[in-house]
């Protein structure tokens, strides 16, 4: 049941979800961007949305995900948490 979905897929709105481009089909993106093909013509060849072939064509490629620092409960804490654990 689980093979007909892609392995890597990615929420890029609410309630919509697609395939998750390699850096390899990003790089050939880039390439044939280089050779003069436009954003349409690239999002029909890999059978993805325009504006998805235009952020990796303005970002130049891959940009890794960066996580969200979050605080937590315990920042600032450091110090103390020490000393009580230590004692």
């Amino acid at each position: 049941m689980h093979d007909e979905f892609p392995s890597k897929l990615v929420v890029t709105k609410p309630g919509r979800v697609e395939e998750m481009r390699s850096g390899e089909e990003v790089s050939a993106m880039v390439r044939l961007h280089e050779l003069g093909w436009g954003a349409k013509r690239i999002a029909q060849e890999f059978g993805c949305a325009r504006n998805t072939v235009r952020r990796y064509l303005r970002e130049g490629g891959v940009v890794p995900y960066r996580q969200p620092v979050r605080r937590t409960a315990f920042d600032g804490l450091d110090d103390w948490l020490r000393e009580r654990f230590f004692r």
